[in-house]
């Protein structure tokens, strides 16, 4: 996933600023990077400091409550890293989930394949296959899908194909435009590596085994080829195995 800005679509509402803002019975601020939580009588229920936070609020489950979220960002090893957190505002407020994207900024959108909210992170044990000096802008990483129900994420990719493949698709042009400027071999492989990794792994996990083999084969062009794709094969796996969760 390229880091991609927060997006504003369907019913999510950045909310800015160091004044109180209202959800449902609770009044919240965030103030020197400090989140404050207040009831209607003023009395301060919840405090957590943060790094650098952004805040927003969004009904991620539909069930016509909004849930508060923050997208924290810090730096690790000279890049950002941002972790995601929800917070129940139903009757008590409190840190319901958790999930650390790494480098990648996560968003939230509303799904017409999945017919709902997803939340859109990146996949940290990706991190590394990006060189250090790389750009943030230009920082590849790839997805995972998540909702959230119950207090709780779920990852859903199985249940989600068409934003792997618009993502590979989008990371793919990027990839070939890079070889229209230098020279097709291993040293300008390992250039794109993040790329070429995130495209991988986002064809495996839109169930494309087969495209994902052929791009691998078409675009890395090392002699440890076969260890590569073993390596992405196993992180791929132990995506699956473990929840990402905090």
């Amino acid at each position: 996933m390229k880091k991609i800005i927060f997006l504003l679509l369907f019913n999510i509402f950045p909310l800015f600023g160091q004044n109180l803002q209202n959800i449902n019975s609770f009044s919240v601020n965030i103030e020197n990077s400090i989140l404050n939580v207040f009831n209607e009588e003023g009395k301060n229920l919840f405090q957590k400091k943060f790094n650098h936070p952004s805040d927003l609020i969004s009904d991620l489950d539909e069930d016509g409550i909004d849930e508060y979220i923050i997208i924290d960002s810090s730096i690790i090893n000279s890049r950002s890293a941002f972790t995601l957190y929800i917070f129940n505002t139903i009757d008590s407020f409190f840190l319901a989930d958790s999930i650390y994207s790494g480098a990648a900024n996560p968003y939230i959108e509303f799904s017409e394949e999945f017919a709902g909210m997803i939340i859109i992170t990146g996949i940290p044990e990706f991190d590394n296959f990006n060189s250090a000096d790389v750009k943030q802008d230009y920082f590849f990483s790839p997805i995972n899908c998540w909702n959230y129900n119950n207090s709780q994420l779920f990852l859903v990719n199985e249940e989600l194909y068409d934003i792997f493949i618009s993502e590979s698709e989008g990371i793919s042009n990027l990839i070939e435009e890079h070889y229209l400027l230098k020279d097709k071999g291993c040293k300008n492989s390992q250039e794109i590596l993040g790329a070429i990794a995130a495209v991988y792994a986002n064809y495996t996990n839109a169930g494309e085994k087969s495209v994902a083999s052929q791009f691998l084969k078409k675009y890395y062009l090392c002699e440890d080829a076969e260890d590569l794709k073993q390596k992405l094969d196993d992180l791929i796996e132990g995506n699956f195995d473990e929840d990402g969760l905090e």
